[in-house]
């Protein structure tokens, strides 16, 4: 029986393919979980929960599809739109608009089985929005209070005039693009981009000796019936079709008298999906469902070449059933969020400008809600990001749509929080009638409770008191790999002597269901027991097939793991 010390000390790749598990000596393998739940792999090398989410409220009507999408003014003032059956509500500052004491909403023409394909695009306070079957419309904002949608006269369009429904259809999609309102795909022209004059961006009338500034139309050579499905601007266009990826370069400018250089670059396809951007990545979702993709320019490369890489390579599985909706968090950690056709909520820690190789830096990740979501969207705040969703959740036997966002300060979800006088009924909490929730009232862990008749009862009265639902993150890390001189340690029976972890400003996780000691003799009684800095030693693990650990969290407290060591056996006869 051979004894050695292993180290676990990244955590970048996530939750590996299943059938990656062989690859033993990959840098990305060392780096990986079999299991990576409600955590998120830190592009530093370590691991940490992910943030509770805070209740906003309930969507207009649950029983009907809903999505957010947001409306950018700058950092300092940002909105999420809640998108309904023939209707849109708003929300700023972590809180629902209202007039009159009533939720502000105008209506809309999208029913509910339209919005998940509107596109938009948005420039100050005007944001157009496009779908294939609708005339497209403007949405103005001209204060918190005061939004209103119309519909726009695009002059000289092809389709102006026909009414919502029309045959020959509508722009599916759309971007700003060098001072100009482009447009693409139609049912009967699916390949043509249509732009509009420079800086007039409802012009699209196209004179008979036009100048360099005025409306511009192209179509895409193809030979098959090849979609447009995004457009995405750059230092170039890039044009996402249903079979292939274009770039569209200017000669000089664009303009009608003049012939872009219009270039198939590759040949993946897309879903209907708006892309996201990273760095100077633009992020889509292959036609499939089941590749996150990027497409950039290859600066490494001599000449102009652009190219895609598949981000889900090293965790295929993750995305089984295809993704409906991705939306980027740049601060504090880079994150692509994405929904799942189930409702699984994922996460993909990426930045682009690390490491050497396009997979350093980059590890997905699942997340369970108590209930499945169905929509995501991130604006920007102040200091950071802050991402919003719409979670099903089933509530004393009826199904509820929520609106909730992430809060970093949180670790349940669906949360509220009491602030006031001491008390010990903390009543609110009609949201989560029969739940079990996880309480912390003034900086300490309460014991669960379940909410009836939208309150709970606290075993003490506490200030400060943070409700929601519980979130348990789980990491099992892949079989270690070493301690046999002759060869591979795969498949032999190992067993952790002692398993240390080194912590920051982290709570203790329990390892395999044990925990240690959660209070030391110098902290008063009184006191909540500080955060751990350092390391933490587990002890007698006992044996299992593969030396194989579960790390979880179960109470409502931070965890932040930077490595996993200690002292393992392995048995080089094979023998329990």
């Amino acid at each position: 029986m051979a004894r050695f010390q292993p180290i676990i000390e990244s955590f970048t790749t996530g939750e590996i393919s299943p059938i990656l598990l062989g690859r033993v000596s990959a840098e990305q393998y060392r780096s990986s979980c079999k299991t990576m739940e409600n955590a998120l792999p830190d592009s530093h090398g370590g691991v940490k929960r992910r943030p509770g989410t805070y209740f906003v409220n309930e969507v207009k009507d649950s029983t009907k599809k809903t999505r957010l999408i947001p409306f950018v003014v700058s950092r300092e003032e940002s909105y999420v739109i809640e998108m309904g059956h023939n209707y849109m509500r708003f929300y700023t500052e972590q809180g629902q608009i209202q007039s009159g004491g009533s939720a502000y909403e105008i209506a809309t023409p999208w029913g509910e089985n339209d919005i998940a394909d509107v596109h938009f695009a948005q420039v100050n306070d005007l944001m157009y929005m496009v779908h294939d079957g609708y005339n497209p419309r403007k949405l103005t904002r001209t204060s918190s209070t005061s939004w209103a949608i119309s519909q726009p006269t695009l002059a000289g369009s092809s389709w102006n005039g026909n009414a919502d429904g029309h045959a020959n259809g509508f722009p599916r999609t759309t971007c700003f693009f060098e001072q100009r309102l482009w447009l693409g795909g139609t049912v009967s022209e699916p390949n043509t981009l249509w732009a509009s004059k420079v800086g007039d961006f409802e012009n699209f009338t196209i004179p008979g000796s036009p100048a360099a500034d005025d409306p511009v139309e192209y179509t895409i050579a193809a030979y098959t019936k090849d979609t447009i499905q995004w457009l995405s601007p750059a230092e170039v266009l890039f044009i996402g079709t249903t079979a292939n990826e274009h770039r569209l370069a200017p000669n000089s400018y664009i303009s009608a008298t003049t012939v872009p250089d219009v270039t198939r670059q590759s040949s993946y396809g897309s879903r209907h999906i708006q892309p996201q951007y990273i760095g100077a990545n633009t992020i889509f979702v292959q036609g499939s469902g089941r590749q996150v993709r990027t497409f950039s320019r290859n600066i490494r490369a001599a000449a102009e070449i652009y190219e895609s890489l598949d981000l889900t390579w090293l965790n295929e599985h993750v995305s089984f059933g295809g993704i409906l909706e991705i939306s980027y968090s740049q601060i504090p950690d880079s994150i692509l969020w994405a929904i799942r056709a189930d409702g699984t909520l994922l996460s993909m820690t990426y930045d682009p400008a690390l490491g050497e190789t396009p997979f350093d830096a980059l590890g997905w990740s699942r997340h369970t809600m108590d209930g499945t979501c169905k929509s995501v969207v991130t604006i920007p705040r102040a200091t950071s990001d802050e991402t919003w969703i719409i979670v099903e959740r089933t509530i004393s036997s009826v199904v509820k749509k929520y609106i909730e966002f992430f809060d970093t300060s949180k670790y349940t979800d669906s949360s509220l929080t009491y602030d006031g006088s001491a008390a010990t009924s903390i009543t609110g909490l009609a949201h989560l009638n029969g739940k079990s929730v996880n309480i912390v009232a003034d900086g300490a862990v309460h014991p669960a409770k379940t909410v009836a008749g939208g309150s709970v009862t606290l075993d003490y009265s506490a200030n400060i008191v943070h409700i929601g639902l519980p979130v348990i993150p789980k990491l099992i890390p892949v079989e270690i790999e070493g301690g046999i001189p002759s060869g591979t340690s795969q498949g032999l029976p190992k067993r952790w002597v002692t398993c240390k972890l080194r912590l920051f400003q982290s709570a203790l996780p329990k390892i395999n269901g044990i925990r240690p000691a959660d209070r030391t003799p110098a902290s008063p009684m009184s006191a909540v027991e500080p955060l751990v800095t350092g390391d933490s030693l587990h002890y007698n693990l006992g044996h299992s097939k593969a030396g194989e650990i579960e790390i979880t969290q179960d109470l409502p407290v931070a965890m932040h793991i930077l490595a996993v060591f200690g002292d393992m056996t392995v048995s080089a006869g094979g023998g329990a």
